[in-house]
């Protein structure tokens, strides 16, 4: 089957070529790669449009002339009139690589020429032009093409795309639990810590093969064989039903002061508060430094109640003057008492037989150890999801700050994988103020993340919900089912308008991908999980 390259017009894009084929031939889909060949040179192209049968009779787009021109170069091309039938199949390619002497794939400043004979790419074709990360075996596998290749063209995630950190968006049911299930396997194979933060639960499970996979494979609960990727659960919630989970204790002398502010005053008129509470406790926080001493919520919250608000602005400002509102003050400390405004995993203590033996642990270094780490954020406890992940990240940041450091240690420090699911949680906060002390310091980790080897997965239901300083950072876009075409094009600037109105049709599983370093849009089908996810009772 061939395609032939018909002329172009004063209004052509010049990164697409037009296509026509006799119309009895096999159709092309959308997204199938092929491989021009000119006179002088070979060059890779991507399908950027369904297919459209065109009737000399009817011949809208073009006109007759142009019509007759390209039923003469058809003609010319070995086709006789009475091969050709009423319909002609046209489609519209864009340019991804023209293929040196060596067979390596270069930018394209040059376009093939009308007459040009097009056909699909092989396989190897496709993973040489692509420049397809190539994983040693199927441990690093995540999905395969899903409409290219005469062959499965395998998908792999290699150090390369987890280093440079991730987007995934698409909608419920899309696949992204799926998805960060193989991630994660994938680091692991890598020698990777992973920590991956659990909301719905989807991932209690891991420890158990996954037996509808084609590549079915269990993290080991039993530590004891290094060659054995491990799954250890954590819970910030002492009464989750998961008993092989440990209890996370969060210190709030550990905490970022503006994220526990804008967790515990998180109403959107409650801003002030937050801003004076956030002053008051790193000053507290500062105080008990200097001498050397711990302290607890409780030791704050008694402070900020038992004293006056003159005595608490003299703490503050000294003899300056200046005074701390006394209605601001008098809502603080009312509010500041409330139920549930404080997340109970701050400063908790749970007994060390709680729930079947189950342990307590301060010490959240733990779960920087290799292989795979769930922590499962409960939705009680979804208002806390940034206050524990700025704790979380700037303990990573400091681990691996110390491990890149001349001298150390390394080996006993691996590279990190954070996967934060459900990070919409953070980005979409009501309170103003958390939500900017959230995603200020989530982006500056991000930032920094690649120069200590710390990779980020950022999963959201919809693109736009992530901010464009954190997305600017996520080299790898994979996006999943979605309707909002506006967010897509933002997420996906240099994509065909025709590739992203598949959005909304695309099947369970099946993903765009935007990978780090490799040419084009991919359109991907995801493998299931390896182990098995959760299912909701």
């Amino acid at each position: 089957m061939s395609l032939i390259q018909i002329a172009d017009d004063q209004n052509t894009d010049t990164s697409i070529v037009r296509l026509v084929g006799k119309g009895e031939d096999p159709l092309i889909p959308l997204f199938a790669y092929l491989i021009s060949n000119s006179e002088t040179h070979r060059f890779f192209l991507q399908v950027a449009t369904a297919n459209r049968n065109l009737s000399r009779f009817s011949p809208n787009p073009f006109d007759s002339i142009s019509l007759n021109q390209m039923l003469s170069l058809v003609e010319n091309r070995g086709y006789s009139r009475d091969a050709i039938v009423a319909n002609i199949t046209y489609y519209e390619a864009k340019i991804e690589a023209i293929i040196n002497k060596e067979g390596r794939p270069e930018t394209p400043f040059i376009r093939p020429t009308t007459g040009a004979i097009n056909e699909l790419a092989s396989t190897e074709e496709i993973i040489n032009c692509l420049e397809l990360p190539q994983g040693q075996d199927s441990d690093f596998r995540i999905g395969k093409l899903a409409r290219s290749g005469e062959s499965e063209v395998a998908i792999n995630a290699d150090g390369r795309i987890l280093n440079h950190h991730i987007l995934i968006a698409g909608s419920t049911g899309s696949g992204k639990s799926h998805l960060l299930s193989n991630l994660a396997h994938a680091a692991a194979a890598m020698g990777r810590a992973i920590i991956l933060f659990d909301h719905k639960p989807d991932h209690q499970n891991h420890h158990e093969p996954n037996p509808d996979a084609q590549f079915s494979q269990a993290f080991s609960l039993d530590t004891r064989d290094p060659n054995e990727h491990s799954v250890h659960y954590y819970t910030l919630d002492a009464d989750d039903p998961n008993t092989r989970s440990d209890i996370l204790d969060v210190r709030a002398q550990d905490l970022n002061p503006e994220i526990l502010a804008g967790t515990i005053f998180y109403k959107p008129n409650e801003d002030n508060q937050a801003e004076y509470f956030a002053h008051i406790a790193t000053h507290f926080a500062s105080y008990c430094a200097d001498r050397d001493e711990n302290w607890t919520i409780r030791d704050l919250t008694s402070y900020i109640r038992d004293n006056s608000n003159a005595a608490l602005s003299n703490f503050l400002y000294g003899s300056s003057g200046t005074t701390l509102h006394k209605g601001t003050m008098d809502a603080l400390q009312r509010r500041m008492d409330m139920p549930g405004r404080i997340p109970l995993f701050i400063d908790s203590h749970p007994p060390s037989n709680a729930l079947g033996g189950r342990r307590g642990t301060t010490n959240i270094g733990q779960v920087f150890r290799p292989g795979l780490n769930v922590i499962r954020i409960s939705e009680g406890n979804a208002r806390g999801y940034a206050l524990f992940l700025s704790n979380l990240l700037q303990s990573a940041a400091a681990i691996r700050s110390n491990a890149i450091q001349p001298g150390a240690n390394v080996s006993n420090v691996p590279d990190l994988e954070i996967l934060i699911d459900e990070a919409s949680d953070i980005f979409k906060a009501d309170s103003r103020y958390l939500r900017d002390a959230a995603t200020g310091m989530l982006a500056e980790q991000i930032r920094k993340g690649r120069s200590l080897h710390i990779g980020y997965v950022i999963a959201v239901q919809s693109a736009g919900d992530v901010p464009e300083n954190i997305r600017n950072n996520l080299n790898t876009t994979i996006i999943g089912r979605h309707r909002n075409m506006s967010v897509l094009r933002e997420a996906l600037p240099t994509v065909k308008p025709a590739m992203l109105e598949q959005a909304d049709k695309l099947n369970p599983g099946e993903m765009f991908v935007d990978m780090f370093g490799v040419r084009s849009l991919l359109l991907v089908q995801m493998d299931l999980s390896r182990s098995r996810l959760t299912v909701a009772e």
